[in-house]
């Protein structure tokens, strides 16, 4: 499952980071975000019964020079089969031992906090490289299948580089999963390349394809595209949007999501 708030919140970024000499770090100004934003997934990942997830995400970020740290609650829905459960630092679903009874439950999601340092800036080039961690917090009840209530992390290195208007951006990572008794996990390298264009004023529109190792034995490796798109509606509030599509039974068949932002 994808979540919007990550995503797009660091496709945000793309945007500000490419114009700035980030080696004037003293002038660099603190910028506060706070966002909320709602997605949707809809899977079989391989069984027989569709699991639809559900997360309203709320947001806060704060940048200053080459530092972002990032905090995100979320509020989760899952409907279907007991043994599809979102795991790890973007909830992706993961698939348990038994079938389990199909149940509908919702409450607090995982809570994530991450850090990104931007460690190289060329400006002639241009190039940006960047390296993070994002925590995630068992903090959604496993009894509901909510969660694994396990604590998870994520190691993640991006580059983003610009062609005229073009930016491409590309990123490597490496998940680590708790040890569920019900979820077999196995740690999980992950891939994502894309580019985005400002084809208006104020507005962005660009694709990520991503692919990940399966957390889950007997699960095919998620592959999937999005496009997503950016619209600046204010000098202080930005609305973003994708559409997901998934490639393989380890993916959603089917995701899209929106979320607002405002720079405080």
């Amino acid at each position: 499952m994808k979540k919007s708030v990550l995503i797009l919140f660091a496709l945000a970024s793309i945007f500000s980071m490419m114009a700035r000499d980030l080696s004037a770090e003293d002038a660099a100004p603190e910028i506060i975000r706070l966002g909320v934003g709602f997605d949707l997934s809809v899977g079989d990942y391989g069984g027989r019964e569709a699991s639809d997830i559900v997360q309203v995400p709320v947001s806060a970020s704060y940048e200053k020079g080459p530092l972002r740290l990032k905090l995100i609650v979320p509020y989760r829905q899952v409907i279907g089969p007991g043994n599809v459960v979102p795991a790890g630092v973007n909830a992706v679903p993961v698939v348990g031992r038994a079938p389990g009874e199909r149940r509908e439950n919702s409450g607090l999601g995982d809570i994530v906090a991450g850090a990104s340092y931007n460690v190289m800036y060329l400006p002639e080039r241009p190039l940006l490289l960047s390296l993070a961690m994002n925590f995630k917090f068992p903090t959604a009840d496993e009894a509901k299948g909510l969660g694994t209530g396990e604590t998870d992390y994520s190691l993640q290195a991006d580059a983003i580089t610009a062609l005229n208007d073009l930016s491409l951006f590309g990123a490597i990572g490496y998940e680590s999963f708790g040890s569920p008794d019900a979820f077999p996990l196995k740690n999980a390298i992950f891939m994502k390349a894309g580019g985005a264009y400002p084809y208006a004023r104020d507005s962005a529109a660009g694709l990520i394809l991503e692919w990940r190792q399966a957390a889950s034995p007997r699960v095919p490796s998620p592959l999937e595209t999005t496009v997503f798109v950016k619209q600046r509606l204010s000098p202080v509030l930005d609305l973003y949007g994708y559409i997901l599509k998934g490639w393989s039974k380890g993916s959603p068949d089917l995701g899209f999501g929106v979320s607002i932002s405002r720079r405080m």
